[in-house]
């Protein structure tokens, strides 16, 4: 027998230091501590008799013998994670339970609309109830239970709430299609252009101004806004303004009179993430919803482009 006298639960460390590249990420992914995983990894070293994970500057990179066990690896995980929900009982077909995501406006705008459209075929009878809590509410959602998921860029830290890595996302420059900003704009031109600010206040929504220092770009605000239903509106009648947005928020202003530039020079990537609380990690229907969710942007579909009804950018 394949695998023999090792312990499974290595896998699923395996599979998450191949996702992150690195040990503290998997670590606070997986909800463990750093020398958990680093324990695991030894293990698995050993079994291998392989390092299967070499340390570089910004985190660790697989060997050969890594990438040649990462299919299996993946399809372990994913069967096991069908097998829990299978052994379970639980039947999103017969279900008719409400499903409670914390998202923000910026996820509702992007990502509800296809969020929607995979839980009405897959669990029909459930309903989709979208709420936007932070701090003490959100806490509150998942120790009483009225919170099955959150998805966002980042949360607080929070003892019982565990965290698994969705995707990565990059800043793109939003602005109306007159205006003669192009791709080839630098920095510093870029910085000098008026622009329109997302200032929600909030730590969980993704930060373009922390995105701008990283790259050495102090902006020329011209106005702030507190939450992004308002930009392209805004953007529109004001066509010498630029906004950062996430390139997938940009995507899914595409029925607005705006164009998307990608600068030559590089801004920073993003993570999103799925939060939930520790009481409900092996719960069938919680199981079966974190599935939905990471596969739904597994296979790209948080892309508007990706999404049903939607015209190409």
């Amino acid at each position: 027998m394949r695998y023999r006298q090792i312990d499974l639960n290595l896998f699923l460390i395996f599979d998450t230091l191949l996702r992150t590249g690195s040990v503290s990420k998997s670590a606070a992914s997986l909800g463990i501590s750093q020398s958990a995983v680093s324990q695991a990894l030894a293990k698995l070293r050993e079994y291998f008799r392989d390092d299967l994970f070499l340390k570089t500057s910004t985190g660790v990179t697989p060997t050969s013998t890594a990438l040649s066990l990462a299919e299996d690896v993946r399809q372990f995980v994913a069967f096991s994670e069908a097998a829990l929900i299978n052994r379970a009982g639980f039947d999103p077909l017969a279900s008719s339970r409400d499903i409670r995501i914390s998202i923000t406006d910026m996820g509702e705008i992007s990502m509800a609309p296809v969020l929607l459209e995979a839980f009405r075929h897959s669990a029909p009878n459930c309903r989709l109830i979208f709420l936007d809590l932070w701090g003490e509410e959100l806490r509150e959602g998942f120790e009483r239970g009225g919170i099955d998921l959150a998805i966002s860029g980042r949360a607080p830290p929070m003892g019982d709430v565990l965290q698994q890595k969705l995707y990565e996302h990059s800043y793109v420059v939003l602005t109306h299609r007159d205006n003669p900003v192009a791709a080839d704009i630098s920095s510093t031109d870029l910085a000098a252009t008026p622009h329109l600010v997302v200032s929600p206040g909030r730590l969980d929504h993704l930060s373009a101004d922390d995105a701008m220092m990283l790259a050495g770009v102090r902006r020329n605000v011209a106005a702030h806004v507190s939450n992004w239903i308002a930009v392209p509106h805004i953007l529109e009648a004001q066509p010498d303004l630029v906004a950062l947005a996430p390139e997938y928020l940009g995507l899914a202003y595409d029925r607005f009179d705006l164009k998307i530039i990608r600068p030559k020079f590089v801004l920073p990537k993003i993570g999103v993430f799925q939060f939930w609380h520790r009481r409900v990690n092996a719960d069938p229907f919680n199981l079966w919803l974190r599935a939905q969710v990471r596969e739904m942007f597994e296979q790209g579909l948080h892309d508007p482009r990706q999404a049903p009804g939607r015209r190409p950018s």
